[in-house]
């Protein structure tokens, strides 16, 4: 696997590691601010059911004081006193039997029921059971498919022990309007948070996916420009190593030259000589020379005589001229100009006899 597959498939990781852990953290979240919000309901209704205790303790103090008129009647007419509504109602029972039940109907249809049938549930059981005298405890109890905060309490009278207990709808509490509004605020700004973060990850990480991706064509495209340019550079170089403008060669070497012409047979080949009056000129014609002459066009020197030797390869006078009359000045002039058709016919020496330079070529 190459190593750049490599970085994309763990930057992928990474970013998918952060996408969870981000999702994770809001689920989290919203299971933490759900379980506080229960919390915090159980502390409500813990606060509403010892006031109702205390409702029920007042009760049970008004018919502790009317004992003295000995009936169940009495107590009937202390429970008919009582608020009632559809989500709160009283209960009176002696022994296991259900006596009377107080409710927005006043109706005494449960009259003969036993507890066992009232009260179904497993947990309304225990609370019943768990009931001491003189001594008011409550539970949250289910009945049917509702739940209650129940306050109870056993009392003696006339001779006999009963069960009174004020059962009230959870939702009543939960669902008053002040209460409900803020827990919706509540929670609609823990949603709204949570989405908020959960978008802000999202959108960085399309974001960091997006300039990690655009860093990593950057850098693949830096890296072809610089083999590119590795390339070019060798190229150039090695054009300079062989550019016969940047090279001066002694008189000694045209023989050697002169017998490749010969071998190549290139034709034609036109040889000028420059004379020169100072060392000076001489250094402007070979500076200029690199820019102004062809690659076609050799030079060699014989420092003795003060002159320079021009081979134009492959160009007749006319061109070989044409392309040298831009260099010429008072101090560099042009000689001699020989144009050799065919190399063959001549040696190198019978060359520089023609062009005035009387020397002898080393091969």
């Amino acid at each position: 696997m190459k190593k750049g597959n490599r970085k994309t498939k763990l930057h992928i990781s990474i970013v998918a590691l952060w996408t969870g852990m981000a999702y994770f953290f809001v689920a989290l979240c919203v299971f933490y601010a759900a379980y506080q919000i229960r919390t915090y309901e159980r502390g409500i209704l813990e606060i509403y059911a010892n006031q109702q205790d205390a409702y029920v303790q007042l009760v049970l103090d008004q018919i502790n004081l009317n004992k003295a008129k000995g009936s169940e009647k009495a107590i009937k007419d202390i429970i008919d006193t009582l608020d009632s509504s559809s989500n709160k109602y009283w209960t009176l029972s002696q022994e296991q039997t259900l006596v009377f039940v107080k409710d927005v109907t006043e109706t005494n249809k449960y009259k003969g029921f036993t507890l066992d049938t009232y009260y179904i549930s497993k947990s309304a059981k225990e609370f019943i059971d768990s009931l001491t005298v003189n001594r008011v405890i409550h539970s949250m109890i289910e009945m049917g498919d509702r739940k209650y905060i129940t306050s109870g309490v056993v009392f003696a009278f006339g001779g006999s022990e009963y069960q009174i207990c004020l059962l009230t709808n959870q939702d009543t509490v939960l669902e008053q309007n002040v209460y409900l509004s803020a827990r919706v605020n509540l929670s609609l700004m823990i949603g709204v948070v949570l989405s908020g973060f959960l978008l802000i990850v999202l959108t960085m990480a399309r974001m960091v996916t997006r300039t990690r991706k655009e860093l990593r064509e950057e850098q693949e495209t830096n890296r072809r420009l610089s083999l590119l340019i590795e390339d070019f550079n060798e190229q150039f170089a090695l054009g300079d190593v062989y550019d016969v403008r940047k090279s001066l060669f002694c008189m000694d070497y045209f023989g050697m030259f002169y017998e490749k012409i010969r071998e190549r047979d290139i034709r034609p080949v036109t040889f000028l000589l420059l004379k020169y009056e100072s060392e000076e000129a001489k250094a402007f014609f070979l500076q200029d020379s690199v820019l102004l002459l062809e690659k076609r066009i050799m030079r060699f020197k014989d420092d003795a005589k003060g002159v320079l030797l021009l081979a134009a390869v492959g160009m007749n006078a006319k061109q070989a001229t044409e392309k040298l009359e831009w260099i010429l000045c008072k101090e560099l002039t042009l000689s001699a100009c020989e144009e050799i058709k065919n190399p063959t016919d001549f040696e190198a020496e019978d060359v520089l006899e023609k062009v005035g330079v009387n020397c002898t070529c080393s091969r």
